[in-house]
């Protein structure tokens, strides 16, 4: 019986993220991310049930089966799956009918500045925020192409800046759903995979998390740069290894070109390598980590 209602109540929560995605109910139901989370919190429900009480017909063994073999990765990629699904629908919404925020008209205008003229503006780090600048470049050259395939634009200079603002957007939602993954692995890191599917969870569907994803700003990709740089440094710090090192020092740079308060991010990439493993090889390590911090930064 219980498990029936677990399944009926997982079927009514999907059935009303499906009907808010659509813009209808916004006064009587909760919000999407809310019954996203629903969702995925009554499905891991029903598949504990099933295990405990044996019900489960031939498909719920397979699940059961997928989920004992590779249940971490997958867990994980549906946690990245919902990161986007709670941040695209009405990402446009405001385009067009509110004054853009400076930040993010400062950074789109500066991408359209590129595309147009060839020349890049650095006058601050709004403007040019190291490799994100060229990320943001790339997904505005796709969506460049998409219009002239459309036959909206007919140049360049016929791309608004808010069709770089809504590109520089989608990417942000991208990295959002790379770093929910980033913390997962980080969680399973350092206190096994239910602490980093939890924590996944939680950047997943975190309204912070949400609102700072879904606008144009450097500071999703900051973020992910400096997950990734201390995910690297602890791998370095249980496995060891000079391109490990090598690795945590490149990333923490890499987010110290976009934003330079990840520089903080450098003290893990140096300290794995440093405190751990033969001290032959330390110095060495070590050495690698800042060079290739220097390197990533200059």
């Amino acid at each position: 019986m219980l498990e029936r209602l677990v399944r009926l109540a997982h079927i009514l929560a999907g059935a009303a993220l499906f009907v808010r995605l659509g813009g209808m109910g916004r006064d009587w139901l909760p919000s999407a991310p809310v019954l996203a989370a629903a969702v995925v919190g009554l499905l891991l429900a029903s598949l504990l049930l099933e295990r405990r009480t044996g019900a489960a017909g031939g498909a719920g063994r397979a699940w059961r089966g997928l989920l004992e073999r590779h249940g971490f990765a997958v867990g994980l990629a549906a946690l990245g799956a919902l990161a986007l699904l709670v941040r695209l629908p009405g990402i446009a919404g405001d385009l067009g009918h509110v004054p853009l925020d400076i930040d993010e008209h400062r950074l789109a205008a500066n991408v359209r500045r590129f595309f147009v003229t060839g020349e890049i503006g650095h006058s601050t780090v709004e403007h040019y925020p190291g490799v994100l600048f060229w990320v943001l470049t790339g997904a505005s050259l796709l969506a460049y192409l998409w219009s002239l395939m459309e036959g909206t634009v007919h140049g360049i200079r016929d791309m608004p800046v808010e069709s770089f603002v809504l590109a520089g957007r989608v990417t942000n939602t991208g990295i959002a759903a790379a770093t929910v993954i980033m913390t997962g692995l980080l969680g399973r890191e350092l206190s096994g995979r239910a602490a980093g599917l939890l924590a996944a969870a939680l950047v997943a569907v975190a309204p912070l998390s949400v609102q700072t994803t879904t606008v144009l700003r450097n500071d999703p990709s900051q973020a992910l740069l400096g997950c990734a740089a201390v995910y690297a440094a602890l791998v370095a710090w249980t496995r060891g290894g000079h391109s490990r090192a090598a690795a945590a020092g490149l990333l923490a740079g890499v987010a110290t070109g976009i934003k330079y308060t990840s520089v903080f991010a450098l003290l893990p990439a140096v300290l794995a390598p440093a405190l751990r493993g033969p001290a032959a090889s330390r110095a060495a390590r070590t050495g690698l980590a800042l060079g290739a911090f220097t390197l990533a930064v200059v």
